[in-house]
């Protein structure tokens, strides 16, 4: 190997992101694997091999130090360096013969189905979407975000952010966050009251993987959360139904269940806005659910999964402001103030629930992102939060405002919906005599994503709109389309 083979090696870009001694280590491998430099070579030398590519000689120490830890060569005291007889990605052992040519496509034992973790057509960002209710991104202030990142970075007490730590979360969090709930939601919770997640599903799924045995009880409504009854039924739940109407969750069906010998262990709601009919459960039937949690000793989830996102008249107070007895267990989330990709959620609950979520959390997860978590008590902490939610919230009413103009304008005699009070989509209930499943498929060739759920279509002939994610030439271009799948 002489001087034409380190001078053709590789083109170092000094430009690059990509350090010059990463660069080379890179191209060395890259020579080894192809058998261009073959096992037992020896190397040239630090100095001379830094001055056929260009390089100083500390730069080719850092090279030969990386290859020699990942075992790609093997240096001998004043003798030089060799490329490694046994190569660290080719020790098969004797096992040539069974080697695949490529992995398997199944299993060769059963998996369970879950249905709630296949992927669906939301995930394509080339084509338009009528989503479950997710934010717009766009939205997002990304400069104050990255403006905590750095102030964090440039603190001395920055590593402890990298290490293992508290699998409740950030305790400066947790301390801002209390303060956040109590004067917003009036949760009389402190930080001990807290566990920080990583968004509001890791909460549920805690929470209900603690609560819940095999065979046991689990009341939700109908037509309820597909995710939470999947999870649910994986925890070994026997769920029972009881309807939803334009209150909520209709709660003197709880209480019939519970009189005839089937009460429950938890009760799973979604009172602002019930997924999927976006309806607030009432004042009234709040009360009455936690008197009957008293009486007969069973567990409530309040997933607040949409509290921030009411437009019409003030929130109705959870209820885990007014719980007398610690049934109820709280869970949200910030990830729609933000961006679905930021996972910041939270549980709230009586401190011994708190404690045995966190060592379950600590065996399946340990921790959060911690840096995040602490980027986000400073948001909170210094009002940026609060204002970014105030600005989407705007953005976010106008949306709603709009289609819901636009659906009762042209589509008054295929669709029936209600105008919601709050949330990120609309329950679009469609006529009978419209095939909702050709309606999808057609309008997804024409270049419109819409998600569906075949328990709402099967059992209600309905959609979630998810209007949040679109501005108005977004959700005039998508209705045109679907107005054109239903003309089909």
């Amino acid at each position: 190997m002489g001087q034409f083979f380190w001078d053709n090696l590789l083109s170092i870009d000094r430009t690059s992101t990509v350090p010059v001694y990463v660069q080379i280590t890179n191209a060395i491998i890259k020579e080894i694997r192809y058998g261009r430099i073959q096992p037992g070579k020896k190397l040239p030398g630090v100095k001379k091999l830094g001055g056929l590519l260009g390089v100083n000689k500390k730069t080719i120490e850092k090279v030969y130090m990386e290859l020699e830890l990942q075992e790609w060569i093997s240096i001998a005291p004043k003798k030089g360096s060799y490329v490694s007889k046994e190569l660290p990605e080719l020790k098969y052992r004797g096992f040539d013969f069974l080697k695949p040519t490529s992995l398997k496509n199944t299993t060769a034992y059963p998996l369970p189905d879950l249905e709630v973790l296949k992927p669906s057509r939301y995930h394509e960002t080339n084509i338009l979407s009528f989503d479950d209710g997710f934010p717009d991104p766009r939205l997002v202030d990304h400069v104050s975000l990255a403006r905590a990142y750095r102030r964090i970075f440039s603190l001395k007490s920055y590593r402890s952010l990298l290490e293992y730590a508290d699998p409740y979360g950030d305790g400066i969090l947790r301390e801002i966050l209390a303060g956040f709930l109590h004067e917003t939601r009036g949760i009389p919770c402190k930080p001990e009251n807290l566990l920080i997640t990583r968004g509001s599903q890791m909460g549920l799924y805690l929470s209900m993987l603690l609560l819940m045995q095999k065979r046991q009880k689990a009341i939700v409504g109908n037509p309820g959360y597909f995710g939470a009854n999947q999870l649910l039924r994986y925890c070994g739940a026997q769920l029972l139904e009881v309807a939803v109407d334009d209150q909520g969750i209709v709660v003197d069906e709880i209480e019939k269940l519970c009189g005839t010998g089937n009460v429950p262990r938890l009760v799973y709601t979604t009172p602002h806005h019930h997924h999927p009919t976006t309806v607030t459960l009432s004042a009234s039937r709040r009360l009455a659910l936690l008197a009957l949690a008293e009486k007969y000793r069973f567990a409530i989830i309040e997933d607040d999964y949409d509290y921030d996102f009411h437009y019409d008249k003030s929130p109705i107070m959870p209820m885990s402001s007014v719980d007398p007895g610690g049934a109820v267990i709280y869970v949200g989330s910030f990830s729609k103030v933000l961006a679905p990709s930021f996972r910041v959620g939270y549980l709230v609950a009586p401190k011994n629930f708190v404690d045995q979520a966190a060592r379950l959390r600590r065996i399946i997860d340990h921790q959060g992102d911690l840096v995040l978590e602490r980027a986000f008590a400073e948001l909170l902490d210094q009002g940026e939060i609060q204002r970014m939610l105030k600005r989407s919230l705007k953005v976010y009413r106008h949306r709603r405002d709009h289609i819901s103009l636009q659906l009762a304008g042209h589509f008054r005699h295929g669709i029936d919906f209600t105008k919601p009070d709050g949330g990120l989509a609309i329950w679009a209930k469609f006529d009978p005599s419209i095939n909702v499943k050709k309606v999808v498929s057609a309008a997804y060739r024409k270049g419109l994503s819409i998600y569906m759920k075949e328990q709402y279509v099967t059992n209600f002939n309905a959609l979630r709109l998810g209007f949040a994610s679109l501005d108005f030439d977004e959700i005039d271009k998508a209705l045109h389309i679907m107005k054109e799948a239903l003309e089909l």
